[in-house]
C-alpha cells in the first residue's frame, strides 16, 4: 500500500469482506472493532443488530492451559470442565487473598 492504512481503510476492507462472506462472524467482529475504535457506537449497535437478524453468531472465546502435560480447554459461558467446582473454589480463595493486598 502506498500509504499507511487507517480506520477508514480498514473499515472499507472489512465491509468488503462482509459482502464476500456474509455468514462469517470474523469479518463482522473486526468491523465492529474498527467502528468502536472510532467511537461509532450507533454503527456498532446497528452491525450487531444486523448480525442477530442474519443469524450470524460469534464463536465463544476459549483458552487452553497445559497443566502437568494435560491440556485443559475453557470456553466462555461453559461450566463443562470436570474439575470446575475445584477451579472456582481456588479462584475464590485467590480473589480473597488479593483483596488483602489491594490498598
Amino acid at each position: 500500500m502506498p500509504f499507511k492504512p487507517n480506520n477508514f481503510v480498514w473499515g472499507d476492507v472489512y465491509n468488503r469482506l462482509v459482502e464476500v462472506d456474509p455468514d462469517s462472524s470474523a469479518c463482522y467482529v473486526m468491523l465492529a472493532n474498527v467502528l468502536a475504535g472510532d467511537r461509532r457506537w450507533d454503527d456498532v449497535s446497528v452491525l450487531r443488530w444486523f448480525m442477530r437478524e442474519k443469524g450470524v453468531k460469534k464463536q465463544p472465546g476459549s483458552s487452553w492451559v497445559n497443566v502437568n502435560g494435560i491440556v485443559h480447554e475453557f470456553v466462555v459461558g461453559s461450566a463443562a470442565h470436570p474439575q470446575m467446582a475445584n477451579i472456582y473454589h481456588t479462584l475464590h480463595g485467590l480473589a480473597g487473598e488479593m483483596r488483602f493486598l489491594t490498598p
